[in-house]
């Protein structure tokens, strides 16, 4: 594009930065250590599909809408596929209701049918807006309480972070969630190690907890807090 003008396509690696800008304004409710966390983290293996307003080199200058497409691995009936959780949907406040974002999830949609992935998922401020684009409700999340009476040996994961990093080995608390996973859900997002180093960075920026529940020496649950309230 020689001219200059907007475009729908992926930002490359040196223009992800650019679209924190457009997130602060449509996530004010985020903290800053938040974003910190999202943009250093999220940003390293994620894809963000975006309009982009170019300059006469085809140089990206402004983001005017994007849909952030990271990915996870789930477990589906014993297959193990990779599908994108979608976040950061949003459009620059001054453009919105001009078709922006319907031009973004119709080009993720079809580029999602050539990959051949098995479908997206995102937890959505208002569902009205995603299904005419045929996204349908398929979970709500339970909330657990312990059992009465029951007072676990507590180890917090987060409080146990020495630069950013867990000490404690979670790879034995991947396992115990797989297994719980695995007998009661035939699609889950799957647990690693990695996926619980994340975890526990994310939850650390909001000042909340990641805590491992013990009975009799052995795992027996796990419970996370965000923390901040405002």
């Amino acid at each position: 594009m020689s001219g200059g003008g907007q475009m729908v396509r992926y930002l490359t690696e040196e223009e992800k930065p650019l679209c924190r800008e457009l997130w602060e304004e449509a996530f004010p409710e985020d903290s800053r250590e938040f974003g910190d966390y999202y943009f250093r983290e999220k940003l390293k293996d994620n894809r963000i599909l975006a309009l982009v307003g170019e300059d006469r080199e085809g140089t990206a200058c402004r983001i005017d809408a994007m849909v952030h497409l990271n990915p996870y691995q789930i477990m589906v009936r014993g297959t193990d596929w990779r599908a994108d959780y979608l976040v950061g949907v949003a459009t620059r406040r001054e453009k919105r209701h001009r078709g922006y974002m319907r031009r973004l999830l119709l080009r993720m949609m079809e580029d999602m049918h050539r990959e051949q992935m098995p479908f997206c998922f995102l937890m959505p401020a208002d569902e009205a807006i995603y299904r005419p684009f045929g996204f349908t409700y398929i979970f709500r999340q339970p909330q657990f309480t312990l059992a009465g009476g029951w007072v676990p040996d507590v180890q917090d994961v987060v409080a146990e972070m020495e630069n950013g990093v867990p000490k404690r080995d979670l790879a034995a608390l991947a396992g115990w969630m797989e297994a719980w996973l695995g007998r009661r859900y035939q699609v889950y997002a799957r647990r690693d190690e990695a996926y619980l180093r994340r975890l526990a960075d994310e939850l650390a920026s909001e000042q909340g907890t990641l805590e491992i529940l013990y009975d009799g020496g052995a795992i027996a649950g796990v419970r996370s807090w965000w923390g901040r309230e405002n």
